[in-house]
């Protein structure tokens, strides 16, 4: 199993903007902010090759270029042989939140 993403809500690309193919895979990188990037993947990827679950922020580009803080939350999850079989993720817009 890879650590690429495969599924995108339409949530998740109306807020972007973007297309489900150019999120697929890592696609969706192109929208978290560069200075976050390389500590949002290695935080994931940490969880991913502990397969532990994960919380962290970081700014992603909206559809209008204007980049919102998230909140991003993989909840690991187990097949029915006990395997890990990757996340289930939600992410949230807590910019106003920050603000106050």
């Amino acid at each position: 199993m890879d650590a690429k993403y495969n599924y995108f809500n339409k949530t998740w690309l109306a807020f972007t903007g973007r297309s489900i193919e150019q999120q697929i895979g890592d696609g969706w990188t192109e929208n978290v902010h560069p200075d976050d990037l390389d500590r949002r993947m290695s935080a994931y990827l940490d969880a991913f090759h502990a397969r532990r679950s994960f919380q962290m922020e970081y700014r992603l580009r909206r559809h209008d270029g204007e980049y919102r803080c998230i909140r991003d939350m993989g909840q690991s999850f187990d097949d029915l042989d006990g395997r890990f079989a990757g996340y289930l993720g939600s992410c949230y817009d807590i910019t106003e939140h920050k603000k106050s």
